[in-house]
């Protein structure tokens, strides 16, 4: 009787790496559907006991932010797919950037403040402009949450100082900067200092991955009580 031959050490550590992530990934989605689903059920079922009453439009708003965050739930899982990727195309990074930075400013409210600096005309890049713009969205998403009293949220443009075959964008924000510890796993996928349910970790693995695929780096700063920055790199095309 012949029997299959046990897998190697390493494929055997591999599979477990690869299963562990995928169940860290199951529970991470479905903590935030059901938090989406929650929110949309007991909407409805409000709007059900009174369907004419003053509160039935504000239910109705609920359940529509609802959905947009189970759309954005999803699109986060697509970037990991690599049937994601669209087409590149050639873009002005300050013309990307600006205007998408300037309409965060209704998104994120009255306590923030977003200052949109073009230093130089740079030269264009070779960008897939939705990956581009989740992108600026994920890393001005965290400047926010870094200053959940409000702030401002910098953001500057120019051809790379060191490089200018490179053109390159940062978000700055004024928080109390990202402790030691913290540090080293930032580009963790599933890993998020922020409290539960309020954040899948996906976030920085995304946009690390999505730096790759455009050929490009990413780096950050950051010191105690001065807030943090982080560089996206772009080769110019």
């Amino acid at each position: 009787m012949s029997s299959l031959p046990s897998p190697a050490p390493a494929a055997s550590a591999a599979r477990a790496t690869q299963y562990e992530l995928l169940g860290h990934l199951a529970g991470s989605v479905a903590h935030d559907f059901n938090n989406v689903l929650a929110a949309i059920s007991g909407s409805a079922g409000l709007i059900e006991m009174d369907l004419t009453g003053p509160h039935t439009p504000r239910h109705i708003d609920n359940i529509r932010r609802a959905v947009q965050r189970g759309a954005g739930i999803l699109r986060q899982l697509q970037f990991f797919h690599p049937r994601a990727d669209g087409p590149l195309e050639t873009l002005s990074l300050a013309s990307v950037v600006t205007p998408f930075a300037h309409s965060l400013r209704e998104q994120f409210g009255a306590a923030y403040f977003i200052d949109v600096v073009v230093r130089e005309p740079s030269p264009a890049i070779r960008a897939d402009l939705t990956q581009l713009q989740q992108i600026i969205l994920c890393l001005a998403t965290n400047a926010r949450d870094a200053m959940p009293q409000g702030g401002t949220i910098e953001f500057v443009v120019q051809s790379a100082p060191d490089d200018p075959a490179h053109v390159e964008f940062s978000v700055r924000d004024h928080g109390t900067g990202i402790a030691a510890a913290t540090q080293a796993r930032l580009f963790e996928p599933f890993f998020s200092t922020k409290p539960k349910g309020k954040g899948a970790g996906l976030g920085l693995a995304i946009v690390h991955r999505l730096m790759e695929r455009h050929g490009g780096s990413m780096r950050f700063t950051t010191a105690s009580g001065e807030g943090s920055t982080f560089t996206c790199r772009f080769p110019a095309g």
